[in-house]
């Protein structure tokens, strides 16, 4: 455990934050309501993060799981992802192809019995599952923050990684940051 590094800690700090009380903030939903409140509050025109039609939901059951992929499908999506709400470097998440046909229930034929078997795990573990657009990548970016009480938070910098396919990370950059990237990606970063 890391309990003998407490004392290292300035005076004050010397407690370890309960797990449960930390929880939330490593959560996918609360990553994702946090996104949803950040661009409520912007500025008409000031949507650089994204456009709020491809934010995703938070599902606590297979039918909402169902409703949440006819809404993506009915937008013109045809790949969704499913993550766990806990799920980091690319795990804990599948990938369904979804259907533009009112015919066919893209749930169903989608969810193959393993797929299904995984939803139902998730939802009895977590209580909860993300349902996202699959979006086509162009750069992996991971921001590095310090925060420290009663200090504003300072940002440390940008790592650039890389992924595999299925969105699994494989690596990251240690040089040459912008490698490979055209110019409004460059300059982007």
């Amino acid at each position: 455990t890391l309990g003998p590094l407490l004392a290292n800690l300035p005076e004050g700090h010397r407690s370890a934050p309960e797990p449960e009380a930390m929880r939330g903030l490593y959560s996918k939903s609360w990553s994702l309501e946090l996104l949803k409140s950040l661009l409520s509050s912007m500025d008409e025109g000031q949507d650089w993060i994204c456009d709020s039609g491809i934010v995703g939901e938070i599902c606590s059951s297979p039918e909402q799981v169902r409703d949440c992929l006819d809404r993506l499908s009915a937008t013109g999506h045809s790949q969704v992802v499913i993550k766990g709400p806990f799920g980091a470097a690319g795990q804990d998440q599948i990938r369904l192809a979804i259907k533009h046909d009112s015919e066919t229930d893209s749930f169903e034929a989608t969810m193959t019995g393993a797929k299904t078997a995984w939803l139902q795990r998730l939802l009895r573990d977590f209580g909860e599952v993300v349902v996202e657009p699959w979006l086509a990548g162009r750069i992996d970016l991971s921001a590095q923050f310090m925060t420290e009480p009663d200090r504003p938070i300072r940002f440390l910098g940008i790592t650039r990684f890389v992924t595999d396919a299925r969105g699994q990370y494989a690596g990251s950059f240690i040089h040459h940051k912008v490698a490979g990237l055209d110019e409004d990606e460059r300059r982007f970063l």
